[in-house]
């Protein structure tokens, strides 16, 4: 057991090992009251070892779980790289012809990356591509809006492959998150 230390309750098992600190966002949604049988509530880890349901090892854990040799780092913006770019295609991909909810863009991110995104990774994306102006909410499913559609036809332009379209999303994300600095 860790001994007592400031900071919230939980924190957040990455999946190379690491640990961090979360964003407000995070505790937001880990203060946030579910019924036992909502999908949507968060999944907790009681070790940190475990593996998640869909095989894992990220997820949120109790700050108290994490072994005492594991350093617990500051909260690391994911606001650049390649999370925000694989959610922003499979996004894009997904809602195509309607709003998507996390389910079809969980689906679409699989086949992309063959891997399946979490959570966090799918909501922390959709609220940064949405504080861009690049997806709207639409009820409970999202899409891209105008501004988003032209980076998805610009990105998908004279070229057929998924990692070349995914390469130019990624530079997109780039440069928007370089001029909001």
């Amino acid at each position: 057991m860790r001994p007592k230390e400031l900071g919230f309750e939980y924190v957040y098992v990455n999946e190379d090992g690491t640990v961090s600190e979360l964003d407000e966002e995070d505790i937001e949604y880990l203060e946030t009251e579910f019924s036992p049988a909502d999908g949507a509530r968060p999944y907790i880890k009681s070790r940190y070892n475990e593996l998640t349901p869909d095989k894992k090892k990220s997820g949120f854990i109790m700050r108290n779980r994490v072994p005492k040799r594991i350093e617990i780092m500051p909260y690391n913006n994911p606001s650049e790289g390649r999370t925000i770019s694989w959610i922003y295609l499979a996004l894009s991909m997904a809602s195509e012809t309607e709003p998507t909810d996390f389910n079809g863009i969980s689906m679409i991110a699989d086949g992309i990356n063959h891997a399946v995104p979490t959570h966090k990774e799918i909501q922390t994306s959709i609220s940064w591509l949405s504080e861009k102006g690049l997806v709207s909410k639409v009820g409970k499913k999202h899409t891209l809006t105008a501004k988003g559609r032209d980076d998805y036809k610009t990105a998908s332009k004279d070229t057929n492959t998924l990692l070349k379209i995914w390469d130019n999303m990624e530079q997109k994300i780039k440069n928007y998150a370089k001029h909001c600095i």
